[in-house]
């Protein structure tokens, strides 16, 4: 894997984790703009966003062990 690779992967998966965080945002608030009141509502919106970023990260580790893995004489 080539640096320039290994720096796509990072902006692949940062790039998700804005999104998700972007899409969080809107799932705390209703249509209207309101603040979400609903607690099993907002829980489960927060566990998702917690997992999928988790996952995002979880990529980033991965790709630099790889790198670095290839990097070995």
């Amino acid at each position: 894997m080539t640096e320039q690779k290994l720096s796509e992967l990072y902006h692949y998966a940062t790039d998700e984790i804005h999104k998700l965080t972007a899409e969080l945002y809107e799932e705390l608030h209703t249509d209207k703009g309101s603040p979400e009141k609903d607690w099993p509502l907002t829980l489960e919106n927060v566990r998702n966003y917690k997992k999928a970023v988790i996952m995002e990260l979880e990529s980033i580790k991965h790709a630099l062990k790889e790198f670095n893995e290839q990097q070995l004489p």
